[in-house]
C-alpha cells in the first residue's frame, strides 16, 4: 500500500489533470501492463511515487512501437532519478509542481486542452 502522502499526491494530480480539461482513468500497474487498449489511445502520465515499480516491465513496454506519449511524474521529494526510464518517456516533471508546468509539459505530449471540453481517456495514470 503506498504511503498516505503518495496517495494525497497523486489525488491532486489526478485533480490538476481534471482541471486542465484532461479526462483521468487511473489505473494500478499491473492493470495497465495488461491493458493494451488503453496505452494505445491515449497519452499515459506514469506517477513514480517511492516504492518500488517493475523497471524491466516498465522499460519494455514505453519502448514498444505502439507506445502512446508519455509524461513521467516523480515525487518531489524522491532523491534517485531513473535516467534509463526517464530517456524513455517523452516529458517529465517533479510533483507537486507549478499548474502551469503541468499544462505547458502535457500540451508538449498530448496537444493544447480547452479546460471545460474533456475528452475521453486523454490522460491514463498509472498508480502505485
Amino acid at each position: 500500500m503506498p504511503p498516505l502522502e503518495s496517495l494525497h499526491h497523486a489525488h491532486g494530480l489526478c485533480d490538476a489533470l481534471s482541471g486542465l480539461g484532461y479526462s483521468v482513468t487511473t489505473l494500478a500497474p499491473q492493470s495497465w501492463f495488461q491493458g493494451t487498449t488503453f496505452r494505445q489511445r491515449s497519452p499515459t502520465v506514469l506517477y513514480l511515487a517511492e516504492q518500488e515499480y517493475p523497471r524491466d516491465r516498465l522499460l519494455q513496454t514505453l519502448a514498444a512501437p505502439n507506445s502512446p506519449p508519455s509524461l513521467a511524474v516523480l515525487s518531489a521529494r524522491h532523491e534517485a532519478w531513473d535516467r534509463e526510464l526517464l530517456g524513455r518517456c517523452h516529458e517529465f516533471l517533479t510533483w507537486p509542481c507549478p499548474g502551469d508546468e503541468l499544462a505547458l509539459r502535457l500540451e508538449r505530449i498530448a496537444g493544447r486542452r480547452s479546460v471545460n471540453v474533456p475528452t475521453g481517456n486523454d490522460a491514463l495514470l498509472a498508480e502505485e
